[in-house]
Protein backbone atom coordinates (compact mmCIF):
# COMPACT_ATOMS: atom_id res chain seq x y z
CA UNK A 1 0.00 0.00 0.00
CA UNK A 2 0.99 3.20 -0.91
CA UNK A 3 1.64 6.02 1.78
CA UNK A 4 -0.43 8.71 0.87
CA UNK A 5 1.76 12.01 1.53
CA UNK A 6 0.16 15.25 1.75
CA UNK A 7 1.82 17.69 -0.65
CA UNK A 8 3.28 20.10 1.54
CA UNK A 9 4.32 23.36 -0.69
CA UNK A 10 6.18 26.28 1.04
CA UNK A 11 6.82 29.82 0.35
CA UNK A 12 9.47 30.31 -3.36
CA UNK A 13 12.16 32.56 -2.44
CA UNK A 14 10.79 34.75 -4.88
CA UNK A 15 7.61 35.19 -3.01
CA UNK A 16 9.73 35.84 0.03
CA UNK A 17 11.53 38.74 -1.68
CA UNK A 18 8.26 40.41 -2.83
CA UNK A 19 6.62 40.67 0.70
CA UNK A 20 9.95 41.55 2.39
CA UNK A 21 9.94 44.43 -0.28
CA UNK A 22 6.42 45.35 0.26
CA UNK A 23 7.01 45.66 4.20
CA UNK A 24 9.96 47.25 3.29
CA UNK A 25 8.07 50.40 1.29
CA UNK A 26 5.82 50.24 3.75
CA UNK A 27 7.97 51.20 6.71
CA UNK A 28 9.43 54.24 4.27
CA UNK A 29 6.42 55.63 4.11
CA UNK A 30 5.51 55.45 7.93
CA UNK A 31 8.87 56.45 9.30
CA UNK A 32 8.28 60.17 8.39
CA UNK A 33 4.91 60.08 9.59
CA UNK A 34 5.77 59.37 13.00
CA UNK A 35 8.24 61.46 12.90
CA UNK A 36 6.07 64.48 12.33
CA UNK A 37 3.36 63.50 14.96
CA UNK A 38 6.22 63.40 17.38
CA UNK A 39 7.15 66.37 16.61
CA UNK A 40 3.76 68.02 16.74
CA UNK A 41 3.40 66.31 20.23
CA UNK A 42 6.51 67.55 21.14
CA UNK A 43 5.29 71.11 20.41
CA UNK A 44 1.80 70.69 21.70
CA UNK A 45 3.36 69.63 25.31
CA UNK A 46 5.41 72.63 25.21
CA UNK A 47 2.50 74.65 23.91
CA UNK A 48 1.00 73.67 27.20
CA UNK A 49 3.47 74.50 29.16
CA UNK A 50 4.26 77.85 28.34
CA UNK A 51 0.48 78.36 29.07
CA UNK A 52 0.77 76.58 32.22
CA UNK A 53 3.74 78.97 33.40
CA UNK A 54 2.23 81.90 31.78
CA UNK A 55 -1.04 81.59 33.54
CA UNK A 56 0.91 80.63 36.95
CA UNK A 57 2.87 84.01 37.02
CA UNK A 58 -0.32 85.52 36.66
CA UNK A 59 -2.21 84.08 39.19
CA UNK A 60 1.36 84.79 41.92
CA UNK A 61 1.16 88.28 40.97
CA UNK A 62 -3.50 88.13 41.57
CA UNK A 63 -2.46 86.33 45.14
CA UNK A 64 0.75 88.60 45.54
CA UNK A 65 0.25 92.26 44.26
CA UNK A 66 3.64 92.13 42.96
CA UNK A 67 6.31 89.95 40.81
CA UNK A 68 8.54 87.31 41.78
CA UNK A 69 12.23 88.59 42.44
CA UNK A 70 15.24 86.47 43.84
CA UNK A 71 14.71 83.38 43.00
CA UNK A 72 16.20 83.13 39.60
CA UNK A 73 20.09 83.11 38.91
CA UNK A 74 19.14 86.84 36.92
CA UNK A 75 15.39 87.74 37.57
CA UNK A 76 15.66 91.25 35.96
CA UNK A 77 14.47 92.80 39.10
CA UNK A 78 17.22 95.13 39.16
CA UNK A 79 20.38 96.19 40.30
CA UNK A 80 20.57 98.92 43.50
CA UNK A 81 17.06 99.73 42.20
CA UNK A 82 18.03 99.86 38.30
CA UNK A 83 15.45 97.70 35.90
CA UNK A 84 17.47 96.14 33.27
CA UNK A 85 14.60 94.56 31.23
CA UNK A 86 15.67 94.96 27.77
CA UNK A 87 19.47 93.84 28.76
CA UNK A 88 18.67 89.68 28.48
CA UNK A 89 16.68 87.76 26.39
CA UNK A 90 14.81 86.33 29.17
CA UNK A 91 15.09 84.45 32.27
CA UNK A 92 15.90 80.79 32.58
CA UNK A 93 12.53 78.69 34.40
CA UNK A 94 15.40 77.48 36.96
CA UNK A 95 14.56 74.97 39.79
CA UNK A 96 14.02 77.88 42.41
CA UNK A 97 11.53 79.68 40.22
CA UNK A 98 9.88 76.12 39.88
CA UNK A 99 9.69 75.65 43.08
CA UNK A 100 8.29 78.79 44.68
CA UNK A 101 5.27 78.37 41.42
CA UNK A 102 4.67 75.21 42.77
CA UNK A 103 4.03 76.00 46.63
CA UNK A 104 7.36 76.22 47.84
CA UNK A 105 8.07 79.23 49.51
CA UNK A 106 11.78 80.15 48.06
CA UNK A 107 13.87 83.10 49.39
CA UNK A 108 10.47 84.62 51.48
CA UNK A 109 8.95 84.67 47.90
CA UNK A 110 5.63 82.56 48.03
CA UNK A 111 5.15 83.08 52.07
CA UNK A 112 1.95 81.47 51.91
CA UNK A 113 2.72 78.60 49.99
CA UNK A 114 0.44 78.82 47.08
CA UNK A 115 0.42 76.30 44.55
CA UNK A 116 0.40 78.14 41.22
CA UNK A 117 1.43 75.43 39.03
CA UNK A 118 1.15 71.83 39.32
CA UNK A 119 3.38 69.60 37.56
CA UNK A 120 2.68 66.19 35.81
CA UNK A 121 5.95 64.03 36.53
CA UNK A 122 5.91 62.62 32.60
CA UNK A 123 6.75 66.48 32.16
CA UNK A 124 10.19 66.67 33.97
CA UNK A 125 13.58 65.34 32.92
CA UNK A 126 15.96 62.33 34.34
CA UNK A 127 17.32 65.20 36.54
CA UNK A 128 13.99 66.35 38.18
CA UNK A 129 14.08 69.38 36.40
CA UNK A 130 11.30 71.05 34.24
CA UNK A 131 12.46 71.28 30.90
CA UNK A 132 11.18 71.72 27.10
CA UNK A 133 10.45 68.09 25.06
CA UNK A 134 14.11 69.78 23.43
CA UNK A 135 15.83 70.00 27.01
CA UNK A 136 16.08 73.44 27.28
CA UNK A 137 15.01 75.47 30.20
CA UNK A 138 11.94 77.32 29.03
CA UNK A 139 12.22 80.89 29.40
CA UNK A 140 9.89 83.77 30.45
CA UNK A 141 9.96 87.86 31.13
CA UNK A 142 7.62 90.14 33.46
CA UNK A 143 6.84 93.14 33.39
CA UNK A 144 9.09 94.54 36.18
CA UNK A 145 8.43 98.43 35.39
CA UNK A 146 4.33 98.39 35.54
CA UNK A 147 4.14 99.73 31.93
CA UNK A 148 2.06 96.41 30.35
CA UNK A 149 4.40 95.72 28.06
CA UNK A 150 7.15 93.09 28.29
CA UNK A 151 10.19 94.53 26.75
CA UNK A 152 13.10 91.62 26.14
CA UNK A 153 16.10 91.36 23.84
CA UNK A 154 17.02 88.76 21.61
CA UNK A 155 20.07 88.55 20.56
CA UNK A 156 19.68 87.93 16.81
CA UNK A 157 17.63 91.03 17.24
CA UNK A 158 18.48 94.50 16.41
CA UNK A 159 17.28 95.74 19.65
CA UNK A 160 14.69 95.85 22.15
CA UNK A 161 11.63 93.20 21.72
CA UNK A 162 8.27 94.89 22.72
CA UNK A 163 5.14 92.58 23.36
CA UNK A 164 1.96 93.99 24.84
CA UNK A 165 1.31 91.99 27.44
CA UNK A 166 2.83 92.12 31.43
CA UNK A 167 3.73 87.87 31.24
CA UNK A 168 5.83 86.36 28.62
CA UNK A 169 6.69 82.70 28.57
CA UNK A 170 8.47 80.62 25.63
CA UNK A 171 10.47 77.76 24.90
CA UNK A 172 13.39 77.94 22.18
CA UNK A 173 12.16 74.83 20.40
CA UNK A 174 13.95 72.29 18.76
CA UNK A 175 17.31 74.50 17.44
CA UNK A 176 17.36 75.73 21.30
CA UNK A 177 18.05 79.68 20.24
CA UNK A 178 15.83 82.85 20.55
CA UNK A 179 15.08 83.75 17.36
CA UNK A 180 13.33 87.52 18.18
CA UNK A 181 11.03 85.02 20.08
CA UNK A 182 8.66 85.40 16.76
CA UNK A 183 10.41 83.16 14.12
CA UNK A 184 11.17 79.67 13.67
CA UNK A 185 10.45 76.49 16.25
CA UNK A 186 9.94 79.08 19.36
CA UNK A 187 7.17 77.71 21.17
CA UNK A 188 5.10 80.83 22.43
CA UNK A 189 2.70 82.36 24.94
CA UNK A 190 1.83 85.15 22.92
Amino acid sequence: MKSKRADVRGFTLIELLVVIAIIAVLAALLFPAIGKARRAAARTKAQAAVKGIEAAFLAYFDEYKRWPWGVAGNDNSGVNGVNNEATVPGIEVNDGVMRMLTGEDVNNQNPRQVLFLDIPDTHLSQNGEYVDPWGTPYKYMLDFNMDDEVHTYFSNNNGQTNLNRVVAVWSQGLNKSDEKGYQGDDVRSW
